[in-house]
């Protein structure tokens, strides 16, 4: 038989269940936040290393395709994070709280924004190279003008020695 505190008990274990599921959904949308506020933080910094690569350092192809499979990955992080957190929202307001409802696309974010990181370091050290300076740049110029003036004086005296020679012979 049934007592009035046994029906009181079941009541506050089922409360108790939805108030954990809650709790559960809770989590998972925080995390997703929370990484969705990583990608966008690594599309900042991307944006700030590619300014400051693109002034100091020799970006080839190979840079330029990694930034921008980068950006694609957190971009796509950040969408799939949005699909996850509005899948539990729209279940959650009907007061079904189920946190295993964006699982695949929670994995995925999570994959996508761990995936973005390496590619960035991986475009960062092809980028090593360091851009020559604009006095290294002036000074080869300077190497190069001198060198040519250096066989310009060698064919002027080769020259005058012929001249020379020619105006001795007469």
């Amino acid at each position: 038989m049934t007592t009035p505190e046994t029906i009181q008990a079941i009541e506050k274990t089922a409360e108790e269940a939805v108030e954990n599921k809650r709790a559960a959904v809770s989590m998972a949308a925080t995390l997703s936040g929370q990484l969705i506020a990583a990608a966008l933080g690594m599309v900042a910094l991307q944006g700030a290393y590619i300014a400051f690569a693109a002034d100091k350092k020799q970006c080839g192809f190979w840079f330029w395709f990694l930034m921008l499979i980068g950006f694609i990955l957190f971009v796509t992080s950040v969408f799939l994070g949005g699909k996850g957190t509005s899948a539990l929202y729209k279940q959650g307001a009907h007061g079904r709280w189920d946190h295993t409802l964006g699982k695949k696309l929670f994995n995925g974010q999570a994959g996508l924004c761990l995936l973005g990181i390496l590619v960035f370091i991986n475009a960062v050290f092809v980028a090593h190279t360091d851009k020559p300076s604009d006095i290294e740049i002036i000074e080869k110029q300077l190497e190069t003008v001198v060198r040519g003036l250096e066989k310009q004086v060698v064919i002027n005296q080769q020259l005058f020695f012929q001249l020379q020679t020619n105006q001795m012979s007469k």
